[in-house]
């Protein structure tokens, strides 16, 4: 009786002590919650790259030595990529014309499918019953677009000076933009690219510098962070404990790994068909990329990629397609073929091979988990339902299994 008794006063502190740990780090994660995201990349990228290190050493290699090259070549890479994104982005004036160009496009495309017209102000079906919505979007949009009153006037006088058809049909475009425009709205001004971006103080930025760090320090852990964690479990949950944690680790890493491959191999499909199409070599990279980096966002990452390459290629002012019978007018039908053509190759083969069953979800389990973390957590909670469930399905399965094993249960 004694001994029963002792048993439940020692489990139900162990379970206050628990709770306060819990609670206290929900507070921290609360209160650091600007750290979330960056320490969240440095461990994908580490769960990416800890194979790479485990190579080098069985080569040999030191393991800060493998450490530094797999670093320094990573931002490499990010740098690289990002100054080839910045090239293929519109600069000064060519930038204003094709903004320019790019407003009239959209708005005459949007009227023409919405039947908006001067003789039909109300449009189609569709139109009626969502006008506000619609008008909102195209709204905002315009107001990105708009060139600013003083780069409106300097583009003028360039085109005014060239003096040809090309630059009077730009002339024409801007008026129209700006006279017969319906979504253009009297505070435009405040809706400019440049008032919309999002301005990141000092502490942001320094969060952020975290990154690298804690990159570095998780490819070079021989162990000690997971030896730390373990010497909290009681014996008793030892082995069970090591167990969930080395089956969360595999199968993590197995879908992270997987996954990274994965958005590799649609960016290539995706840049491969642009380049077929005729989008110059930097654009098809730069779009593979983009498309390539939000395939690891479910259902929405397709959707933003392709939005993404149609406001580029309408932007382009010419093409070189590889096959003779297409022109220019094919490119916006070229990035629609090749986001399709790479979304059906990532569901019938690149899903099934390089991540396997790393996720033996159902679809409706991870579309609801995928939607409802969106909704709670915006675009991080998105990126973390996946590998979220993964980690508790597994740990659910895997101390079920145990406590069954162990006869703890």
């Amino acid at each position: 009786m004694v001994d029963s008794v002792k048993s439940f006063r020692r489990n139900l502190l162990r379970g206050l002590i628990g709770i306060i740990i819990l609670a206290v780090a929900f507070v921290f994660v609360f209160l650091a919650r600007d750290l979330l995201l960056p320490i969240f990349v440095a461990f994908v990228l580490a769960y990416i790259f800890k194979p790479l290190v485990y190579t080098a050493r069985l080569k040999g290699i030191p393991r800060s030595v493998a450490v530094m090259s797999i670093v320094v070549g990573l931002f490499a890479f990010i740098i690289i990529s990002f100054k080839l994104i910045e090239r293929a982005l519109p600069k000064g004036s060519d930038r204003v014309e094709k903004q320019i160009r790019i407003q009239y496009q959209l708005n005459q495309n949007a009227n023409s499918f919405l039947g908006i017209s001067e003789e039909n102000s109300e449009g189609s079906f569709v139109y009626k019953y969502l006008h506000s919505e619609i008008d909102t979007m195209m709204r905002v949009i315009n107001g990105i677009l708009s060139p600013t009153t003083s780069d409106s006037e300097n583009v003028q006088l360039v085109l005014k000076s060239r003096d040809n058809e090309s630059s009077k049909k730009l002339l024409e475009m801007l008026d129209k933009n700006a006279t017969s425009n319906r979504w253009l709205s009297n505070d435009a001004d405040n809706l400019k690219f440049e008032s919309r971006m999002p301005h990141f103080g000092v502490s942001k930025l320094a969060t952020w510098l975290l990154l690298p760090l804690v990159f570095f320090f998780l490819l070079i852990d021989d162990g000690s962070l997971l030896r730390f964690f373990l010497g909290f479990v009681p014996n008793a949950y030892f082995e069970l404990a090591l167990t969930v944690l080395e089956r969360v680790d595999k199968a993590l890493g197995h879908y992270l790994r997987g996954t990274a491959l994965e958005c590799g191999a649609v960016g290539l499909v995706v840049t491969i068909g642009l380049i077929i199409f005729g989008v110059d070599i930097t654009g098809a990279i730069s779009i593979g990329v983009v498309a390539g980096v939000l395939n690891a966002i479910p259902f929405l990452g397709m959707i933003v990629a392709l939005i993404v390459g149609i406001v580029y290629v309408i932007m382009l002012d010419h093409a070189t397609p590889l096959i003779p019978f297409l022109t220019k007018d094919h490119l916006i039908l070229g990035v629609c073929i090749s986001i399709g053509i790479s979304h059906l190759l990532d569901n019938a083969i690149f899903q099934p091979l390089l991540v396997g069953r790393a996720v033996n979800l159902h679809p409706l389990g991870i579309i609801l988990t995928v939607a409802a973390s969106g909704m709670a957590f915006g675009v991080f909670g998105i990126l973390l339902a996946i590998p979220t469930v993964v980690t508790v399905k597994v740990c659910l399965e895997t101390i079920y299994t145990g406590l069954r094993d162990y006869r703890l249960m």
